[in-house]
């Protein structure tokens, strides 16, 4: 694993981080499908006054994080699902 975004895990344990990630993956507030790549989704879970993003590239039934960052608003392109 390589941390692209050290800052966002600042003060944290990584099985903390890890919690985090996985708390918004399997929990997540919105999905939202990028604006890119309509293959890839955004995972959005709020802790502590910001989002936890997750960004995933689903492939045929299967799926790999690319990327995971703190935010304070979420950007995407539509809403696939969201908590009500």
């Amino acid at each position: 694993m390589e941390v692209k975004h050290p800052e966002s895990f600042s003060g944290m344990s990584f099985e903390t981080a890890v919690s985090l990630v996985k708390e918004a993956l399997s929990e997540p507030e919105v999905v939202l499908r990028g604006n890119v790549d309509p293959s890839v989704y955004l995972y959005y879970r709020r802790f502590h006054g910001y989002f936890t993003c997750v960004v995933a590239k689903h492939l045929n039934a299967e799926g790999f994080i690319l990327t995971v960052y703190r935010t304070d608003r979420q950007g995407g392109r539509e809403v696939v699902w969201g908590r009500r």
